[in-house]
């Protein structure tokens, strides 16, 4: 088997030899025959090389602009949710924002409700997402994807700042609506119209006058607070707070003569007082005491003096009691 095959590998040489042969033989060989027919000429090949080379170049050029044109965008979290995670981030500055400028004078509760209202409203369309809606595949990618979400936290200082001014207080909500309720709207009502008593007598009118011309909108205004403090305490909210105590540290100020004055004479006359009926007390006492020692002194002396006169009688010699009598 060896054999034939070898005996076939030969013969296959022998074969293609002669073929080369015959080829050379006729003058013709298959390498001048491309290099006549088919090779182009140095013209040519001067041309190719320019084409060739103003194409890469163009190429090049091409690719770098391209290159320098092209941002490379961050891969977005997914389509759907990219709106939700927009309107997220505008409530939640706004409200942020109406907080901090709210801040000082203290109107937080009456001045940012609708900025709340918008940030409460969007975290429970969000949270209440049901399986039907669009809003689960954000739901879970924002509120339960990361160890620390930060979506869920920053909803949750939102609600405590607006819990821990007492802000609820302020309002009364109904089916309908929210609203301050009436206590909160009286006070306010009542507090303008101190301020602005202040304001309009400030620069005409001394400081007594200022203060007997508001002396009743400042009654009208503690009433109004003790009924607020009387129903809502100890949650009073903090804008209403805020105005009482500022009201107060104003009026303090300006008017603190009369009303000091007369707390003043009344504390003095009641310590007076009882330190005069305390004496008086203690006088009495002594005197009706001593009177009664004296009765009882005088008592006991008679007592004993008769004592002693019987004693004395007895011991006369030629007196006979009865019982020296009754012995003879």
């Amino acid at each position: 088997m060896e054999r034939n095959l070898n005996f076939i590998t030969v013969i296959f040489l022998l074969i293609l030899n002669n073929f080369l042969l015959s080829s050379c033989n006729e003058g013709t060989s298959w390498t001048s025959y491309h290099t006549q027919n088919h090779l182009p000429n140095n013209d040519t090949l001067a041309e190719l090389s320019q084409t060739n080379s103003s194409t890469v170049t163009a190429t090049t050029s091409e690719a770098t602009t391209r290159l320098e044109t092209t941002t490379i965008e961050p891969v977005p979290i997914k389509k759907p949710c990219e709106a939700i995670i927009g309107n997220i981030s505008n409530v939640v500055s706004k409200f942020y924002r109406c907080s901090i400028e709210r801040a000082r004078p203290y109107r937080f509760c009456t001045e940012c409700l609708q900025d709340y209202k918008a940030a409460i409203d969007l975290y429970s369309d969000i949270a209440s997402a049901s399986k039907n809606s669009t809003l689960v595949i954000c739901k879970n990618l924002l509120m339960k994807s990361d160890y620390a979400p930060l979506i869920p936290s920053v909803f949750q200082d939102i609600e405590t700042l607006w819990s821990s001014a007492y802000c609820s207080s302020c309002y009364s909500v109904t089916e309908d609506k929210v609203e301050l309720n009436n206590k909160t709207v009286k006070f306010i009502d009542s507090y303008k119209e101190m301020i602005a008593c202040f304001e309009n007598n400030t620069l005409n009118q001394s400081k007594m006058n200022i203060c007997q011309a508001c002396i009743e909108s400042y009654k009208k205004l503690n009433s109004d607070f003790r009924t607020i403090e009387d129903y809502s305490s100890p949650s009073i909210c903090m804008d209403v707070m805020d105005m009482m105590n500022y009201t107060r540290l104003l009026w303090s100020q300006d008017c603190p003569t009369k009303n000091r004055q007369d707390n003043t004479v009344l504390t003095v006359s009641v310590s007076v007082s009882l330190i005069i009926i305390t004496v008086i007390y203690y006088v009495c006492m002594y005197l009706i005491g001593k009177g009664k020692l004296f009765n009882f002194c005088h008592y006991n002396s008679l007592s004993n003096n008769s004592n002693s006169l019987y004693r004395s009688i007895s011991d006369i010699p030629g007196i006979n009691t009865p019982s020296a009598s009754s012995q003879r």
